[in-house]
């Protein structure tokens, strides 16, 4: 087993093609002065075509608007009251879901009730 010694080394090191220079100032300068002037003309440009931000909008826009979302229920208590007993109506009664082709809704009860009779909830029901 060879084992090399300092002199091994220090010619490896004279034989090694390597930049032992790092970046000149200069260049690093340049190219942080350029990234800002970008940056600047960028602002510019975006200044000359939206103009200044103004911090409180017109008054018209504030009154007019149109809302983008729901806004919030006045009432949550009644709103739920209300969504219960319309789907409590929507499981207890008889309607149509689609009278074009035919498709009812039964009361929930009703179809529990046909769906033992025709053995879907057994184990030779069809699946």
């Amino acid at each position: 087993m060879h084992h090399r010694t300092a002199a091994d080394y220090e010619k490896l090191d004279r034989e090694m093609d390597y930049e032992e220079k790092s970046l000149p100032a200069k260049m690093i300068v340049m190219w942080v002065g350029g990234l800002l002037a970008g940056l600047l003309m960028v602002m510019g440009l975006m200044y000359l075509l939206l103009g200044v931000p103004k911090a409180v909008p017109r008054p018209d826009m504030v009154t007019n608007r149109k809302m983008l979302m729901p806004a919030l229920q006045n009432n949550p208590r009644k709103d739920l009251k209300v969504f219960k007993k319309e789907q409590a109506e929507l499981l207890t009664t008889y309607g149509w879901v689609d009278k074009s082709q035919g498709i009812v809704r039964l009361p929930i009860d009703v179809a529990m009730d046909l769906a033992i009779q025709r053995g879907m909830f057994s184990s030779e029901g069809k699946k």
